[in-house]
C-alpha cells in the first residue's frame, strides 16, 4: 500500500487530482463538484507526483503520533492563530490547522474497549483502525475546505503542517479577516451561525469558495477565538467580534 505523502498538493498538482477527484473552479473561481476523469492519463499525472489517487490508507491514529504533532516546536499560540489568518487570504490550506490543533490538545483517549474512531466531546479512539482516503484530504485543504468532523483526518493535516510550517498572515488575511468581524457586528440579533454563513458567502468575504466553506470557515474563527480566551471561558455574542480583533495584531 503506497503512502500518501505528508504535504499539501502544490499549484502544478492541483488539476489531475481536482479532475480525478470531481472538482473544479467555475469562471468566477468559486468551487463546485465536477464529473469525474479517472482515465489512464490523470491517474499517471497524479501518480508521477507520488500522490497515490482512489486509494485508501488503513491505519489508527496512535497517541504516539499525535503526541510528535503536538510537540513540534511549530505550535506556539500565536503561531498557529497567524496560520488561521493567512488561511483566509494566501495560504487557504491552513483555514483547517486551528481545528485540527485544537482537537489535539483536549482529546482523551477511550478504553480500549471502546470500539469507535468518532469523537465524543474531544475524545477520541485507537481501539481499531480506520480506512481514508488521505490524498483527497490534503486535496482538500488545499482547496480551502475546514470542518470539525472526521477528526481520523486531522492527523495528515497536523503531520502537513510540521513538514512545511505554518505560512505568516499577509495583507490580504488581515483584510479579509477585518471585513469578516465588521460583517459579524452588522448581523441583527438572533443570526444563526448557518445564517452567518450565508452572509458571508454573499458578500465573498473569502474568495474562491463553494456554500458550504464560509460556515467551515466561521468554524475556525470560533476555535481561533475560544483558544484566544480559553475553552473554559463562555464567550457571548456581543464580546465575539471585540475578541476577534486580536487577531488582527498577529
Amino acid at each position: 500500500m503506497q503512502l500518501a505523502p505528508r504535504r499539501i498538493p502544490g499549484r502544478e498538482e492541483l488539476g489531475p487530482l481536482m479532475r480525478y477527484y470531481r472538482y473544479r473552479r467555475t469562471r468566477t473561481g468559486a468551487m463546485t463538484g465536477a464529473e469525474t476523469a479517472r482515465d489512464a492519463e490523470v491517474v499517471a499525472a497524479a501518480s508521477g507526483f507520488g500522490w497515490p489517487v482512489g486509494a485508501t490508507e488503513e491505519w489508527r491514529p496512535q497517541r504516539s503520533a499525535i503526541d510528535r504533532s503536538r510537540r513540534s516546536t511549530l505550535w506556539a499560540p500565536d503561531a498557529v492563530l497567524a496560520a488561521y489568518v493567512a488561511g483566509l487570504g494566501s495560504a487557504p490550506r491552513r483555514r483547517q490547522t486551528i481545528i485540527s490543533y485544537g482537537w489535539t490538545r483536549f482529546s482523551e483517549p477511550f478504553p480500549s474497549r471502546v470500539a469507535s474512531c468518532r469523537t465524543v466531546g474531544w475524545r477520541w479512539s485507537t481501539a481499531r483502525c480506520t480506512r481514508s482516503m488521505v490524498t483527497e484530504a490534503l486535496l482538500r485543504l488545499a482547496l480551502g475546505w475546514s470542518w470539525n468532523e472526521q477528526p481520523w483526518l486531522y492527523l495528515p493535516d497536523l503531520e502537513a503542517a510540521v513538514s512545511e510550517g505554518l505560512p505568516n498572515p499577509t495583507h490580504d488575511g488581515r483584510a479579509r479577516l477585518a471585513e469578516l468581524i465588521a460583517l459579524i457586528t452588522a448581523q441583527p440579533p438572533g443570526t444563526t451561525a448557518s445564517g452567518l454563513g450565508k452572509a458571508m458567502a454573499r458578500a465573498k468575504v473569502v474568495a474562491g469558495t463553494d456554500k458550504y466553506q464560509p460556515y467551515g470557515t466561521l468554524i475556525g474563527l470560533a476555535e481561533s477565538v475560544s483558544f484566544l480566551v480559553g475553552h473554559s471561558a463562555p464567550v457571548g455574542t456581543g464580546s465575539f467580534p471585540c475578541r476577534a480583533q486580536r487577531l488582527l495584531d498577529l
